[in-house]
């Protein structure tokens, strides 16, 4: 099922009203051909007294590059409507699918028989289509949160934008290990290259391989070299 914005919206009323109590207000949607993920929330943010960050300007995307199934579109809307009431709620976690994301998720997959899921299962199949394009150079990182969860960021390959990322990560206080490396494995054409705080869970089997064949690199915070 290749989704439309009158369907989205359709659904976004519905699920907001069976599962949010119409406390979510309103947000813009909008459709997207990107190949880097199936859902979006997108939004503002400015500081506030005490150093707290306030969220604003709302911005729900759904892919329709891929045909999902009925029931995957409608989990795939309410993943990211979850995303949307942590966010205007003040409830957001330190990781996009931490304890408060995964709590909700559980919660309406329990009660309501829905089949959220951390990763969409639909973007399996584009990326997997882009693992046969053109081989890129990548430098990505494999972090370890302090829960023992594992996720991967590629970022651009400038090395104050390395040394950024490291730095900026370890200061959050809730990644206890980066591992860096380069590859031109096409695999990882399907991340977005940024500096942002967002990062991927993955899954080992998939990732290991790609690992072994990667080139380490030793970052320090300082400094980047290649070791081996």
């Amino acid at each position: 099922m290749v989704p439309t914005l009158d369907y989205i919206r359709q659904k976004f009323h519905e699920f907001n009203h069976l599962y949010f109590q119409d406390k979510l207000a309103p947000i813009p949607i909008k459709l997207s051909n990107t190949k880097s993920y199936v859902g979006n929330i997108s939004f503002k943010r400015r500081r506030k007294f005490f150093g707290q960050w306030e969220y604003y300007d709302f911005t729900m995307r759904i892919n329709t590059r891929i045909a999902l199934s009925e029931q995957e579109l409608e989990d795939t809307i309410l993943h990211e409507m979850i995303h949307y009431y942590l966010y205007a709620n003040q409830l957001q976690d330190k990781t996009p699918h931490g304890p408060h994301f995964r709590q909700m998720m559980q919660y309406f997959n329990d009660t309501y028989g829905r089949h959220i899921t951390i990763s969409h299962k639909g973007a399996k199949v584009e990326w997997k289509q882009d693992e046969n394009s053109k081989p890129k150079k990548h430098i990505f990182a494999i972090l370890t949160h302090k829960s023992g969860r594992k996720y991967v960021k590629v970022v651009p390959r400038i090395r104050s934008r390395v040394l950024y990322f490291h730095n900026s990560m370890f200061k959050s206080g809730e990644i206890i290990e980066i591992k860096w490396y380069y590859s031109t494995d096409p695999y990882f054409n399907r991340f977005p290259s940024s500096v942002s705080m967002r990062v991927y869970e993955f899954e080992e089997a998939e990732m290991l391989p790609r690992i072994k064949e990667a080139q380490p690199l030793y970052c320090d915070g300082k400094n980047v070299i290649v070791t081996r």
